[in-house]
C-alpha cells in the first residue's frame, strides 16, 4: 500500500494550495465553533456550580400588606399611628406605609408565612440601607456570612469584620477602578475595601451611577450604627430546590405579592447565563453552515480530482489493489486532512478564547472564569465536521469507485456540458462586445461555480448585514430614546407626595415591577414584569413618538403606551388589552400606542386615569421632570437625580457590547468572504491554466489575460448579491428574533439603502483585492511555464 500512499501524498502536493484553503476552511469552522464554547462551557458549567452552592433565589417579592390586611385592620393601624382618615384617601395604604416610615414586621411575616406555607418555598428577609453622594448611590448590606439564600462568596480578601472595613461586588465607580486594600470615602467616613465578593443575585457588574447602586458588605455592628431609613425585601427559594414554573406563574398571579420578580427576569443575576445560551445557540449555527460549506467545496475539488486521475486509478486497480483497500487508504487519509483541520481550530481558539472570557469578566462577577471545553461540545465540534467531511467523501468515491476498470483506463474527457444557462445567456448578448460576451458566457458555463459563489455571497451577506444592523441598532438606540426630552433632570423621591403641575417642574407617578397579563393568539396566558410611569402627558416635557417621529402623548387618554422594543419581544400589538394587577385591583387597560423613544422598561399612562383606578389624589406624585433641581430638594426626604446628560453616555458605554459583536461578526465575513473567494480563483485559474499560457505566448500581458478569463464572476456576484439579500435578511431577522428571546432584550433589524451599497461594496472589494492577489501569484509561476507543462 506504500505505493497508493505515495500516490496520494503526490496528488495533495500538487494541489497543494486547494487543500490547504480547504485546511484552512475546516480550522476556520472548528476554530469559531470552539472559540465561543471555550469561553461558553467553562462560564456556564461555574455559574450552575454557583447558583446552586451558593443556594441561588428562585425569585425576590415584596408582601403586600394592603391585600393581606382587611380595611378594619389597616385602619386601626393608621389610628394607632395618629395618620388622619383623609391621608389614606389621598395616597392608599402602601404609600402611607413608605411616608410614615411603618413598619408592620409581625403582620408582613405571618402574611409571608402564609405564603411559604401554600406555595411551598423558603425565604430569608434581606435588609438594606442606602445612601447617595456626588451622584453615586451606595446600597448597605449586612448577613453575609450567615445568609441561607444568595449566599456570598469571597473572591479576593475577607469579609469586613470590624467598623470601617466593607467588602464590595462591583469593581467599578463612575471612571474609578476598585481594588482590594484601597480606602472608599462616603458620607464624611473613610472606609478600608477588605474584600471582594460575589452574590448569585448580582452577577451584572453595572457602572455605579444615578440609576444602579454600588452594593457594600459591612459588619453588623457597622450596619446598626448607620443611619438613614431601611429598605428590604424576601428572596424565596422553592424547598426541594427544583425550578417550577407553573407555580412561579401563579405566585406573579396572588394579589398578596405587592412585587414578584421571577429569576428568569432577574437581570442582574440571569444576564449572564443568557448571553452565554445565546452565544451557544450562534456556535451551532456557524458550525452547520460551515461545515456544509466546507463539504460543498472539497465535493467540488474532489470530483474534480478524481475525474483528473480516472486512468490512475483504472491502472492500480488492475494492479490488483482492491477497491476497498484503495477507498479504506484514501479515507484514511482524509479522516487525518479533517482531524489535522479541526486540531488546528481548536488549538487556536484554547488561546483567542480568553478575549471573549475578558468580555464577560468586564461585565459580570462570578468566583471564577474557566476556561473550558464541555465533551459534548467536543463531541459536536468534532464530530460534526469529520462525520459530515468524511461521510460525503465517502459517498463520492463509493460511487467513482464502481466504474468499471476498463471505463476508469480507456476514460475520455468528455466535452463539457452546454447547459441551458449558457445557451440563454449567449443568446442575450449577441449584441454585447465580443469580450464582454465571451466572459458572460465563460461565467455561466459552471452551475456549480455560479451555487458556490451564490452561498459565498449569502454567508457573507448575512454577517455583514448582521454586523452592520447591531453597530446601527446600538447607534440609534441612543439617539431614539434620547429623543423627545426636554428635561434636564429626572428627580425621583424615596416618598411620595402631593403636588400639581407648574412651569418648573412636571410630576410624575412611578411604580416599579408591575405585573402586565394578556392571552396571546393561541390562548395562553403570559404575564411580564414592568416599570409603571404616569404623567400629565404635556409634550413640553417628553414627548413620546412612534418610530415613524409622530407624537402620541394625546393618545394617553385612550390607554397605555407601550415601548416598541417591548411590544416587538412579546409579541403585542396596537389595540391589545392587558390586565394590569396593583395589589387587588386588576385594571383591563388598552395598547393605544407604541413609542420609538423613551424608556424601554417603562409603559406610559395617564396619571389621572391611574390616580381615579387606583382610588387616590390626582395630585400624588414620587418624581419630577425638571430643568432646575435647587427647587427640588425637599427636606426631610430622600431623593437622587438622574441627568440626562449622564443617561446619554452610560447607554453609549453599553452600546459598546453590541458594537463588539458587530465587529467580529463583520471580521468572519470578510474572513469567510476571502476564503471563498480565494477558492473560486483558484479553480477559475485551473479551468484556463492552458488558455493564459497560449494567450500569453500571444502576447498578451498577464493584466490583460487576468481581465479576460479570470475577472469573469463580477456580475454573477452582484447578481446574485441583488437575489439572495432578502433571504440573507429574513436569516438575520431570524437570528436576531431568536437571540431577542433568548436575552428577553429586543435587538430590531435595521437595514437600508445605506446597508445595501456597503455590503457590496466590502465583497466587491474582497473579490478584486483576491483577484489582483491570485494573478500577480499565477503571474511569477507562469513566467518560466510553457504549453507542455500546462
Amino acid at each position: 500500500m506504500k505505493h497508493v500512499l505515495t500516490f496520494i501524498w503526490r496528488d495533495m502536493r500538487k494541489n497543494r494550495v486547494q487543500i490547504g484553503l480547504v485546511l484552512l476552511l475546516i480550522a476556520v469552522t472548528s476554530f469559531i465553533f470552539f472559540f465561543i464554547r471555550y469561553a461558553s462551557d467553562g462560564i456556564s458549567a461555574e455559574y450552575k456550580r454557583f447558583a446552586e452552592t451558593q443556594h441561588q433565589e428562585h425569585f425576590s417579592f415584596h408582601p403586600n400588606l394592603s391585600v393581606g390586611l382587611n380595611d378594619d385592620q389597616q385602619r386601626q393601624i393608621l389610628n394607632q399611628a395618629a395618620i388622619p382618615e383623609q391621608e389614606l384617601e389621598q395616597y392608599g395604604f402602601d404609600n402611607l406605609l413608605q411616608i410614615h416610615n411603618l413598619r408592620l414586621d409581625n403582620e408582613a411575616a405571618v402574611l409571608v408565612s402564609e405564603l411559604s406555607k401554600q406555595y411551598s418555598f423558603e425565604f430569608e428577609k434581606i435588609r438594606f440601607k442606602q445612601a447617595e453622594e456626588n451622584g453615586f448611590r451606595y446600597r448597605w448590606l449586612t448577613d453575609a456570612d450567615s445568609r441561607a439564600i444568595n449566599q456570598v462568596q469571597v473572591i479576593e480578601g475577607r469579609l469586613p469584620a470590624r467598623n470601617g472595613e466593607i467588602a464590595i461586588i462591583a469593581t467599578t465607580l463612575g471612571q474609578r477602578k476598585l481594588a482590594t486594600g484601597e480606602s472608599l470615602s462616603i458620607g464624611g467616613h473613610t472606609y478600608h475595601i477588605v474584600g471582594k465578593v460575589s452574590s448569585p443575585d448580582h452577577i451584572r457588574q453595572y457602572a455605579v451611577d444615578q440609576d444602579y447602586f454600588l452594593p457594600i458588605f459591612v459588619s453588623p455592628s457597622q450596619y446598626e450604627s448607620m443611619t438613614g431609613d431601611e429598605g428590604s425585601y424576601y428572596a424565596g427559594r422553592f424547598r426541594d430546590g427544583e425550578q417550577h414554573e407553573d407555580r412561579v406563574h401563579q405566585m406573579a398571579n396572588d394579589a398578596r405579592f405587592a412585587s414578584f420578580l421571577p429569576i428568569a427576569e432577574h437581570a442582574e443575576a440571569v444576564e449572564l447565563i443568557q448571553a452565554v445560551i445565546s452565544n451557544s445557540g450562534m456556535s451551532n449555527i456557524f458550525l452547520l453552515t460551515l461545515t456544509l460549506l466546507c463539504t460543498g467545496v472539497f465535493l467540488m475539488f474532489l470530483n474534480r480530482r478524481l475525474r483528473l486521475q480516472q486512468q490512475s486509478w483504472g491502472c492500480l486497480i488492475a494492479m490488483g489493489y482492491s477497491r476497498a483497500k484503495l477507498m479504506g487508504m484514501y479515507m484514511l487519509n482524509n479522516l487525518l486532512f479533517s482531524f489535522l483541520g479541526v486540531l488546528v481550530g481548536l488549538s487556536l481558539a484554547y488561546f483567542a478564547a480568553d478575549l471573549l472570557i475578558q468580555q464577560f469578566q468586564s461585565q459580570y462577577v462570578l468566583p471564577s472564569y474557566p476556561k473550558l471545553i464541555g465533551v459534548d461540545s467536543l463531541l459536536i465540534g468534532s464530530g460534526s465536521i469529520v462525520i459530515v467531511f468524511n461521510g460525503a467523501a465517502f459517498w463520492m468515491l463509493h460511487r467513482f469507485m464502481q466504474q468499471d476498470v476498463a471505463a476508469l483506463l480507456f476514460a475520455r474527457q468528455k466535452n463539457e456540458h452546454v447547459n441551458v444557462l449558457t445557451k440563454w445567456v449567449s443568446r442575450a448578448t449577441v449584441r454585447l462586445p465580443f469580450i464582454q460576451r465571451v466572459k458572460l458566457q465563460m461565467s455561466a458555463r459552471s452551475l456549480k461555480m455560479i451555487l458556490l459563489i451564490g452561498i459565498t455571497v449569502c454567508l457573507s451577506s448575512i454577517l455583514f448585514i448582521m454586523g452592520l444592523s447591531l453597530n446601527q441598532s446600538s447607534t440609534n438606540a441612543v439617539e431614539h430614546r434620547m429623543q423627545g426630552i426636554h428635561y434636564r433632570y429626572d428627580v425621583q423621591y424615596d416618598k411620595p407626595g402631593l403636588s400639581s403641575s407648574h412651569e418648573q417642574r412636571n410630576p410624575y407617578y412611578l411604580l416599579r415591577d408591575k405585573r402586565l397579563f394578556w392571552t396571546d393568539s393561541s390562548g395562553v396566558l403570559k404575564d411580564t414584569k414592568m416599570n409603571i410611569l404616569a404623567f400629565d402627558g404635556n409634550e413640553t416635557w417628553l414627548a413620546l413618538t412612534d418610530v415613524a417621529g409622530k407624537e402620541l402623548n394625546a393618545k394617553l387618554s385612550e390607554g397605555i403606551i407601550m415601548p416598541t422594543a417591548k411590544a416587538e419581544l412579546l409579541g403585542i400589538r396596537v389595540g391589545d388589552t392587558l390586565q394590569l394587577h396593583l395589589g387587588n385591583k386588576k385594571i383591563n387597560i388598552q395598547i393605544a400606542g407604541l413609542s420609538g423613544n423613551g424608556n424601554p422598561a417603562i409603559i406610559y399612562m395617564n396619571k389621572s386615569k391611574l390616580a381615579d383606578e387606583l382610588g387616590i389624589s390626582r395630585d400624588i406624585y414620587n418624581g419630577v421632570f425638571t430643568n432646575t433641581v435647587e427647587s427640588e430638594q425637599r427636606q426631610s426626604e430622600g431623593f437622587h437625580i438622574v441627568t440626562v446628560e449622564n443617561l446619554r453616555e452610560q447607554m453609549k458605554a453599553q452600546a459598546s457590547s453590541s458594537q463588539l459583536s458587530a465587529v467580529i461578526n463583520q471580521i468572519l465575513g470578510g474572513v469567510i468572504a476571502v476564503i471563498m473567494i480565494w477558492l473560486i480563483t483558484l479553480i477559475t485559474v485551473e479551468e484556463n491554466k492552458r488558455n493564459m499560457a497560449l494567450l500569453h505566448m500571444l502576447g498578451y500581458k498577464q493584466r490583460e489575460i487576468g481581465k479576460m478569463l479570470l475577472n469573469i464572476y463580477v456580475w454573477v456576484l452582484i447578481v446574485a448579491y441583488i437575489v439572495l439579500t432578502p433571504l440573507a435578511i429574513v436569516v438575520v431577522r431570524a437570528i436576531l428574533d431568536s437571540v431577542s428571546q433568548s436575552t428577553h432584550d429586543y435587538i430590531p433589524l435595521v437595514y437600508n439603502g445605506f446597508t445595501f451599497v456597503v455590503v457590496l461594496a466590502a465583497i466587491l472589494l474582497i473579490y478584486y483585492v483576491v483577484l489582483s492577489v491570485a494573478r500577480r501569484i499565477h503571474a511569477r509561476t507562469a513566467s518560466s511555464g510553457s504549453i507542455a507543462r500546462t
